[in-house]
């Protein structure tokens, strides 16, 4: 029950900052600070994997092991309340609120072609809910969340098992995502803004091949290549940057009035919890089927005859069907 309101106190504060966003800066200009807000993603799980170490260090010397792994728990509500704390006192909720005039867009509407009237919100919200587009969004989130914690719940366990890392290496190789991501999140938005005129399909669908061909290099390259694995995960951290800003949210509230962009934002929100979800049950199912009890890895093959190679499969299939579920979206549709 703690963590069901641990999750649902995380998931509810996103939708809110996209409605501030969406209110402080018109369509034009959306995705460039979209960006830079959406690499606080990448920017957390650096400071977690740095900050919860140095912390469980300090306190198990300082008060033993015992009280180690709770400090992770204590900093990180300690980090929120900081959090909070500064919302609570710049967070702006619109231009107005700070007598300034409201911002303007240019037309708004829905992504299907149909005009909203921007101050009706339940006719905005009935927008999100029945648009297939905001739809094609959450599930194509869904999938390259899929692909996504895959590695980050699971990228160690397959660089040692599979390419016989230690955890230290594993755990380096694959940390250098997240700080790649965080730069990609920041510059995605720019460069859709500025160079494809607030179009994001193009440059999703790229990066959703790009993210198929780096988890491709990471799990079907037979062997320990130390430069490789490298390389994918600068190659998957970009793409993840880009997809986690676009099809986590920022393509779904491109396609609805601004009046809903919480809605679409909830929405796409509810894909990508959805995915990561299930992609654990999934994944955990199959490594149990490998292990099954007894079984004794040999190389990349259990005893059993099941080889990790079909985890790569499942994986790489979920970041493919999520260029799909984007082409689908974006197919005869414009941003409003």
């Amino acid at each position: 029950m703690v963590w069901f309101v641990n999750g649902f106190a995380q998931a509810s504060g996103a939708p809110c900052c996209v409605v501030a966003l969406s209110r402080w800066w018109p369509k034009e200009k959306r995705g460039t600070y979209y960006g830079i807000w959406s690499c606080s993603n990448n920017l957390g799980e650096v400071l977690a994997y740095i900050v919860s170490a140095g912390i469980v260090v300090w306190v198990g010397k300082a008060f033993g092991p015992d009280w180690a792994w709770r400090s992770c728990f204590w900093g990180a509500t300690a980090f929120g309340l900081v959090g909070i704390s500064a919302a609570f006192l710049f967070f702006g909720n619109a231009p107005e609120d700070e007598g300034l005039p409201p911002v303007v867009d240019g037309a708004q509407g829905t992504g299907d072609g149909e005009r909203g009237t921007g101050e009706d919100v339940a006719g905005g919200q009935k927008i999100a809910l029945t648009s297939v587009a905001v739809w094609l969004i959450a599930l194509a989130g869904g999938f390259f969340a899929a692909s996504r914690y895959a590695i980050i719940d699971w990228g160690m366990f397959f660089l040692q098992v599979k390419k016989g890392y230690a955890e230290g290496g594993a755990a380096t190789i694959v940390s250098i995502n997240s700080i790649v991501g965080a730069v990609s999140s920041a510059l995605s938005g720019i460069i859709s803004d500025r160079f494809f005129k607030s179009s994001r399909k193009e440059l999703a669908v790229a990066a959703g091949i790009l993210n198929v061909v780096a988890l491709s290099l990471f799990m079907l390259v037979p062997g320990r290549h130390v430069w490789l694995d490298v390389v994918a995960m600068v190659l998957f951290g970009f793409a993840v940057g880009i997809l986690l800003t676009f099809v986590g949210g920022l393509m779904a509230v491109d396609y609805v009035p601004k009046c809903a962009a919480g809605a679409a934002l909830g929405i796409a929100g509810m894909g990508n919890y959805m995915g990561a979800g299930i992609q654990s049950v999934v994944s955990g199912y199959l490594i149990r089927r490998a292990e099954d009890g007894t079984a004794t890895l040999v190389g990349n093959t259990f005893e059993n005859g099941w080889t990790l190679d079909y985890l790569a499969v499942f994986w790489i299939g979920m970041a493919a069907l999520s260029v799909v579920c984007v082409l689908a979206a974006g197919k005869g549709r414009k941003a409003v």
